[in-house]
């Protein structure tokens, strides 16, 4: 007797059940009905933002799904989505803005929970999506010599997943212990972590990898950039225990390279230098030597030629000159500038910021935010600043005025071009064994590996923005993680 086939896929307990009692009593009039597509459209609204920490979710917490991924699964994905949001199991933001936002969908509330695996059995639908996932991760040949060290990676489940439910349990009861989301401006729901969490300890221990590329700024997403940091602790690579070497305010530091007249270089022989003009891919920007931003002398595009350019800039504006822009850039060289930010902070607002992930949240929010987010009252730390440092300031505005995704992704793809083609390729080229990983802004490898690669990024960083990077080095060790939990909790009474 044949076995069947069966995909996993993950839904909230006891979602499945309710699913398959709905349609015993409202069977949908769809022609070739196959139940095991609703399940799949379910589970997305979990997986994806699981598999794409950031861009997935919307300020109100819709999963956006890109409709012509829906159809490359199933041609009529609309007709089952109709029945869910008929039954209210699904709820759409309707909101669709062509080529820039897709839908997006959520479980009603009533729907969600914590989730756990569920199968689906149908032949053709498996195989849809198997072919899909192999067409992403065949897409990045060019990083093979990345790619080919992810077999190697292993995480102790067993420990992984009572961690992330003891850390749930610590969540509901304080709800500051989760990570802000930064996009959406509040603290990250228990349940939304722990799924996330959940789903990427099983993608990992089931070797189901991924490995793709963002075509808009190059970023590339594995399954290490989507798993929460903590959580890394638990993976080791061939049984030896990982260590990650970061980019200390990373973002910061590589915006500095902004300030320098040579980013601006235009014309033939640009090539791969580190240059505006050679970032431009996707978008269009022209200099401006008027004292306004109107007018422009020069322009350079590489998107459509119909389309408005989102960046105009005064040649001058970067203004090295000045005397902010100069402390600005030596309190990044000096890795001070959360701990200057933190004080002022401290001095205007009357709040002290210790955690550091909230001033990198408050940092971000000037990188980030659209310049007329300023106004706001929840903008104050936007608007110190501005004050500290209004030249630095009017740059990165200049970046946003047409378009406030320009600056965040003309760094992302900076960040991008620096760690996977010029820094871990030469380490693939001079080290051909030593095994490593990018976490965007950082790379991991094994102990016995870890000067060198410090080494070379150092060396790397230094020669292409101007100035030497800070490295934080991170060892992945799970018994010191689990130790710093159990610690909490019996700080807070759970355990006697």
């Amino acid at each position: 007797m044949q076995r069947k086939i069966s995909y996993r896929v993950y839904l909230p307990v006891g979602l499945k059940e309710i699913i398959l009692d709905l349609l015993e009593k409202d069977p949908p009039e769809i022609r070739n009905f196959k139940r095991d597509k609703l399940f799949y459209i379910l589970s997305l609204l979990l997986e994806i933002p699981a598999r794409n920490k950031r861009g997935a979710l919307s300020d109100k917490g819709f999963t956006n799904i890109n409709t012509t991924l829906l159809r490359s699964y199933f041609y009529d994905y609309k007709v089952y989505i109709d029945y869910l949001k008929l039954h209210g199991i699904v709820l759409c933001d309707e909101h669709y803005i062509p080529e820039i936002k897709s839908k997006g969908y959520q479980l009603a509330s009533e729907y969600g929970g914590l989730v756990r695996p569920a199968y689906i059995q149908n032949p053709e639908l498996i195989r849809s999506i198997k072919r899909h996932r192999n067409e992403w991760y065949d897409s990045t040949k060019k990083y093979g010599y990345l790619k080919k060290w992810i077999d190697g990676l292993k995480i102790d489940s067993v420990v992984a997943l009572e961690y992330i439910k003891q850390l749930y349990g610590l969540r509901i009861r304080n709800p500051k212990m989760c990570d802000w989301d930064l996009q959406r401006r509040r603290f990250k729901e228990p349940i939304e972590q722990y799924n996330s969490a959940y789903i990427n300890i099983q993608y990992l221990n089931e070797g189901r990898h991924h490995f793709f590329v963002d075509d808009r700024v190059g970023r590339l997403h594995t399954n290490l950039t989507n798993m929460q940091s903590d959580v890394r602790n638990f993976i080791t690579w061939k049984g030896q225990p990982l260590v990650s070497v970061d980019i200390s305010n990373s973002q910061p530091f590589l915006s500095t390279l902004l300030f320098k007249p040579s980013f601006y270089s235009t014309g033939k022989g640009v090539g791969e230098k580190m240059t505006l003009f050679s970032f431009s891919g996707g978008f269009s920007f022209s200099f401006s030597s008027s004292s306004s931003y109107s007018g422009s002398s020069s322009s350079f595009s590489s998107g459509s030629s119909g389309s408005r350019p989102p960046l105009m800039l005064q040649k001058p504006l970067y203004h090295t000159e000045k005397e902010d822009v100069k402390l600005f850039i030596d309190l990044v060289k000096k890795g001070q500038l959360y701990d200057y930010l933190s004080l002022a902070f401290k001095r205007e607002l009357g709040v002290e910021l210790t955690d550091r992930k909230n001033i990198k949240a408050a940092v971000f929010q000037v990188l980030f935010t659209d310049n007329r987010f300023i106004g706001q009252l929840e903008a104050a730390p936007k608007r110190i600043f501005r004050n500290l440092f209004p030249n630095v300031y009017d740059l990165f505005a200049a970046f946003k005025k047409q378009d406030s995704t320009f600056l965040p992704c003309l760094l992302q793809k900076i960040e991008a071009r620096l760690i996977l083609d010029i820094i871990t390729k030469r380490i693939s080229k001079e080290k051909p064994k030593a095994p490593i990983f990018t976490i965007h802004d950082s790379i991991t490898t094994t102990m016995d590996n870890l000067d060198y690669v410090k080494q070379v990024m150092h060396e790397e960083l230094e020669q292409h923005i101007g100035i030497a990077p800070n490295l934080k080095v991170e060892y992945w060790d799970g018994e010191q993680v689990m130790e710093k939990l159990n610690a909490r909790r019996i700080e807070i009474g759970l355990v006697g």
